[in-house]
């Protein structure tokens, strides 16, 4: 039987080095070098972060797959409305503001009937910022500027937009009757009747009234705004909604 070689300095088993040969000695760690001292250096500024605008989910409407993805980018506030969700207004991250769709009842206030699919700058807004929008059934629709001005179109079957008249609102109109002096601040729609607020907590309302939703006392349609001061006296209005045929106010008695 033959005899396997050992590998000097081996055991035969081939584990470790034999005590008849010791490890060698580790080499010598080299010192830490010493960084000479001074001032911290002063790190690179940081760029300012770029806040770019967040955009409206308007996904969810089917209405607003006719228009571009640069149109979409600079969409601010939506609002989409009338019977089928076919029309619908909205407002730039330029407070311009847009209309588009089916225009039943003259309601995207473009000066004529035509239903469009390109939005169209509503002029008159120019320079304006709206800080209140509301919309009715027929459709009719309100808007007050931060200026306290408030325009009306749309639908006006019941005198809904204010002006006295039963005729179509084919171009917004200022709505000043029993206003002047006023600030809107507010405004609110139900199906065919109209509501604001003003800066001085006043609540006005008309149009159709067939279940006493302009808060007049009777069941007679108004067609001009008229201050609802039976059941508000001297108290201070914080903030208004609608009904189809209702109307809602919460108030304070504070000044």
């Amino acid at each position: 039987m033959s005899q396997s070689s050992l590998l000097p300095g081996r055991s035969r088993d081939g584990g470790g080095l034999t005590a008849s040969e010791p490890p060698s000695p580790a080499p010598p760690v080299p010192p830490a070098p010493v960084l000479p001292r001074g001032p911290c250096p002063t790190p690179p500024p940081r760029r300012a972060r770029v806040r770019y605008p967040a955009m409206v989910d308007v996904g969810k409407w089917p209405l607003f797959t006719l228009l571009g993805a640069s149109e979409i980018a600079s969409i601010r506030q939506a609002c989409v409305f009338g019977t089928s969700a076919n029309e619908a207004i909205y407002i730039s991250h330029d407070d311009e503001v847009f209309v588009f769709g089916l225009n039943c009842s003259n309601c995207l206030g473009t000066g004529d009937s035509q239903s469009t699919i390109v939005p169209k700058k509503l002029d008159f807004l120019r320079g304006k910022k709206v800080v209140s929008l509301s919309y009715g059934s027929g459709p009719h629709v309100l808007l007050a500027t931060e200026d306290g001005a408030l325009f009306a179109w749309g639908h006006n079957g019941y005198s809904q937009l204010g002006n006295g008249t039963t005729n179509q609102g084919v171009s917004p109109i200022l709505v000043t009757t029993n206003l002047q002096n006023k600030r809107i601040k507010e405004v609110a729609c139900g199906s065919h009747h109209s509501l604001v607020r003003t800066h001085d907590g006043e609540v006005f309302a008309w149009g159709y009234n067939n279940c006493g939703q302009v808060g007049s006392g009777s069941t007679a349609n108004q067609p001009t705004p008229r201050r609802v001061s039976n059941c508000l006296q001297g108290k201070v209005v914080m903030g208004i909604t609608c009904g189809q045929t209702s109307s809602m106010a919460v108030w304070t008695t504070e000044r």
